[in-house]
């Protein structure tokens, strides 16, 4: 177990909103890692991992994608770099994404249709611009920073960790909630409200089929809780979140939720040493 991950499960809130110094650690961790490896293609059961070369001694695109599930289409995460100078991941400040339904061709997975950028997706403000630097397991949001000076002061960066991602798809919707903290909104309450009120907007076309168990909606978090067990729906990741920022004082949580306040944290630390796991085995440290 790494310190980075001891750290996360003594102080869990810092998955979901880490300190920056601390992301940018394992941001240029990951990026060295991966120019170390090259070429990268790894599959569990799930998701897939591929590191592939857009023109041979280029840099790279990082695909994660994830298979079809009872109510949901395969789908997958695509994130392109943004590149400086010459040479394999040479000048790489940063990538932008995009996620949507795929199809294999030529053994290849690609996109059916138009993906949609994860600005969009995310609900970033107009105004605003993303740009993604992927982390083993941090996320976390930041206005005014480095890459605003090379980017333009309208640019934040997002820091998403790809551990969360390869236990499932589900997780994409922390990215959202990092958004609602944009502008300059600390308040964990209103950053998942927004999360959830945006998500909510883009599935009232999908009502009937939400209902009945024909659509499990975006990121599969719609499905039906399992009766035993773990299962990532958009409450259990909201706990995750509020619970973990509740022990503070400043985060408001339910009376449910506090009686199984215990309980609830030490399903978060099984899922972060799973993320941790799982980082491991499709990248390594």
């Amino acid at each position: 177990m790494t310190h980075e991950t001891e750290e996360l499960l003594n102080s869990p809130e810092k998955a979901f909103d880490s300190d920056i110094e601390s992301a940018q650690k394992e941001a240029r961790e990951l990026a060295e890692q991966l120019q170390r490896i090259g070429k990268i293609e790894r599959n569990s059961d799930r998701a897939s991992f591929e590191v592939r070369e857009i023109i041979d001694g280029q840099a790279s695109q990082i695909q994660i994608a994830w298979p079809a599930q009872k109510g949901s289409k395969a789908t997958m995460l695509r994130l392109t770099p943004h590149t400086e100078g010459r040479g394999k991941e040479k000048g790489i400040f940063g990538y932008s994404g995009e996620y949507g339904v795929t199809e294999e061709k030529s053994g290849q997975l690609e996109f059916l249709g138009t993906p949609i950028s994860l600005k969009e997706l995310f609900g970033i403000p107009k105004d605003l611009e993303i740009v993604v630097v992927p982390t083993a397991d941090r996320w976390a949001i930041e206005k005014n920073g480095l890459l605003s000076e090379i980017y333009g002061e309208k640019t934040c960066t997002l820091y998403m960790g790809l551990g969360f991602l390869f236990r499932g798809q589900e997780f994409m919707h922390i990215g959202m909630h990092e958004a609602g903290h944009l502008p300059d909104n600390p308040d964990e309450n209103k950053a998942w409200t927004f999360a959830n009120q945006r998500y909510a907007k883009m599935h009232k076309p999908k009502k009937e089929e939400i209902l009945s168990g024909r659509d499990a909606g975006l990121f599969g978090l719609l499905k039906r809780p399992e009766r035993y067990g773990t299962s990532s729906t958009i409450g259990k990741i909201m706990s995750y979140g509020l619970i973990s920022h509740s022990i503070d004082g400043k985060t408001r949580i339910s009376a449910q939720w506090r009686k199984k306040k215990d309980e609830i944290m030490r399903e978060f630390r099984d899922v972060i040493m799973a993320a941790n796991d799982d980082y491991d085995y499709f990248i390594g440290r």
